[in-house]
């Protein structure tokens, strides 16, 4: 099974919370975790992720732009941070 772990981070906090979710997903036994910020991800990502795990700073209560327009919430396991 592999996990992407998908974040945007303009001051580096979302990004330190998303190596820490990375390490986690690697110590399940049998997954993988990719860790991607959203200027490298692919849609070859995408479609080799049996989960998505996505984080954005929050601006006004709402996820940045840039942390979720990539994100294609197509029915996979998926969570946010």
């Amino acid at each position: 099974m592999q996990v992407l772990i998908l974040y945007y981070s303009k001051g580096g906090n979302t990004r330190r919370l998303a190596e820490v979710i990375a390490k986690g997903v690697e110590e399940v036994e049998g997954v993988n975790g990719i860790l991607k910020n959203t200027d490298e991800v692919t849609k070859d990502d995408f479609a080799a992720s049996d989960g998505i795990i996505a984080g954005s700073p929050v601006y006004f209560g709402v996820m940045a732009a840039q942390g979720t327009g990539s994100v294609q919430w197509d029915g996979r396991n998926h969570a946010a941070f």
